[in-house]
């Protein structure tokens, strides 16, 4: 039977073979609920997602109680911002196979997305009783603790080496390369459009041909215009995205690199290849606002502003004197304008941030703001917002707190990054969330001119912006304690046209600081690569 051997070929690995036997299959008018889901599979393999959706609806059609069709669709909707549909199909994954560590965790991960997180929590734990060693759930668990402050800094610490236990990481050094040229190696699956890409572009750019030979070992998916930008740069592009752990580490040793960045840590999916020990001296940087738990993570590079204090950590903290990051702001033609309330008569607040940073404490908080500042309007933008049931949950919790649904405005994806910055002139102040800040959105909306309203907070997740408006002379923006918060933005909604004269002002500002000078920043990076790096028969500097 043709299914038979393209389920065979499947199973061996052979997909393009087995997705040309299914798409006959298909084109002859087959109706099978295991040939339909196996080729949704091989869609989703493809990055063809919206008809990998469509299959898996058809075969659910013909088998309603099938777990993988439920479980994978479940995943599809939920990156496709159809949060609560997704919810509902993993839900009933997981009620007919409750012992599948992986669907548990991805029931987990949609909860988190939805903020949910007490729930989320629940389901990472019941996973990981399950498979200890699911790694995807771990960070993925760890990753959703930084939303709130539920846990002191030395659990959060416990917990993160929680992952160094399960991998059963054994500490160990490597010796120091010869090298004329010190070989630098940055691990990630963000080498395209992402919000890391505003940051490590320019450092790839800029870093010192003479002195460090560059590697970009890039975990992409799906390749894009910036992957291509990155793939032309003077640098050796490795496409990791087919390799086992294993071979990832083999090839870095092979590659004799000298100093390996890991640019996602909990965020992406090769942090074992960091536990394995693949280069003499491993730095966590960028992608990631904790510690990774990690023994052989030797260095985590932060800034004294995100980091005042020695937080418990298994690296070593490298506090630079400037912010720990560079922006590089996007090319596009979107000049300056005035500040919407000139035009609109009342003050409109905005947050472009993802929603499960948006707590029940900042929604209390922007409440305050709303009741405090007659005829002001909320715009939350966020990916979430083409779900019409998350909308609508969204805004009953302003309708519940006495604030009407119509001073409300939910918008949801844009398809270029030009429509979303447009969106920016739509706001006169930007609200911040908080206890995980915003890093990309308040960068964002600094470059098109919108001040934000920050909260200071403890913790390195709450103090990124903090760092963004202390370095971008942006200072009288950052609030010490909640009720300075909404005093801060009350105020600054009181006056139209000193608004709108900072809205002209903030920019100029902000491009001109130290937050957009990756030139700096790649040198300073440099200085603790070379400070830093191992040579042969060196004693440990750590």
């Amino acid at each position: 039977m043709m299914k038979n051997k393209a389920i065979e070929l499947f199973c061996r690995g052979q997909y393009k073979e087995a997705l040309e036997i299914f798409k006959c299959q298909i084109n002859e008018g087959v109706e099978d609920a295991d040939v339909f889901c196996h080729y949704a599979i091989l869609l989703e393999r493809e990055g063809n997602f919206g008809e990998a959706i469509n299959f898996y609806n058809k075969t659910l059609e013909l088998n309603p109680r099938l777990v993988p069709a439920l479980a994978n669709l479940g995943n599809q909707l939920k990156n496709s911002g159809y949060l609560s549909t997704s919810a509902k199909k993993l839900q009933e994954a997981c009620d007919l196979d409750p012992n599948n560590s992986l669907i548990l965790s991805n029931y987990a991960n949609v909860l988190t997305c939805m903020g949910r997180h007490k729930e989320s929590s629940e389901y990472y734990k019941k996973s990981l009783e399950i498979m200890p060693g699911n790694f995807t759930a771990l960070s993925n668990w760890l990753l959703s603790l930084n939303y709130t402050e539920t846990f002191a800094s030395n659990e959060i610490l416990k917990f993160h080496q929680l992952y160094s236990a399960a991998m059963g990481e054994i500490h160990q050094q490597l010796p120091g390369y010869s090298h004329t040229k010190l070989r630098i190696g940055y691990v990630s699956g963000d080498f395209k459009r992402h919000s890391v890409a505003y940051f490590i572009e320019g450092i790839l750019h800029f870093h010192d041909r003479s002195k460090f030979d560059v590697y970009c070992y890039s975990d992409v998916i799906k390749p894009d215009v910036i992957t291509k930008k990155i793939q032309n740069m003077d640098l050796t592009y490795r496409n990791i995205k087919p390799l086992s752990d294993e071979e990832i580490h083999q090839l870095i040793l092979d590659d004799e690199i000298d100093i390996l960045i890991d640019l996602g840590a909990h965020t992406g999916k090769r942090l074992k290849v960091f536990g394995y020990r693949s280069a003499p001296v491993q730095i966590s940087y960028l992608g990631y606002c904790n510690t990774t738990g990690l023994k052989n993570m030797d260095l985590r590079i932060v800034d004294s502003i995100t980091d005042q204090t020695e937080s418990p950590a298994t690296e070593k903290l490298i506090r630079l004197e400037r912010p720990f990051l560079a922006f590089c702001p996007p090319e596009d033609s979107n000049g300056l304008v005035d500040s919407p309330c000139l035009k609109n008569g009342y003050i409109t607040f905005g947050s472009f941030n993802n929603l499960p940073k948006l707590t029940d404490e900042v929604f209390r908080l922007w409440i305050r703001i709303l009741k405090q500042t007659p005829n002001s309007r909320l715009l939350l933008k966020t990916r979430a917002f083409i779900d019409e049931e998350i909308k609508t949950t969204i805004l009953n919790r302003f309708n519940s707190r006495g604030v009407s649904e119509e001073r409300i405005t939910l918008l949801g994806y844009q398809s270029t990054l030009d429509n979303h910055l447009l969106n920016y002139h739509k706001i006169d102040i930007a609200l911040d969330p908080f206890p995980y800040n915003g890093t990309t959105t308040t960068c964002e909306a600094l470059h098109m001119g919108v001040p934000v309203i920050c909260l200071e907070g403890k913790s390195h997740a709450s103090r990124v912006s903090a760092s963004i408006l202390e370095y971008s002379g942006l200072k009288f923006l950052l609030a010490e304690n909640k009720n300075e918060y909404v005093k801060k933005a009350v105020q600054l909604a009181e006056n139209f046209e000193s608004l709108n004269n900072l809205h002209h002002k903030v920019r100029p500002l902000f491009h001109n600081s130290q937050v957009c000078d990756s030139q700096h920043l790649t040198g300073c990076l440099e200085d603790i690569y070379l400070k830093y790096a191992k040579r042969p028969a060196e004693a440990s500097l750590f």
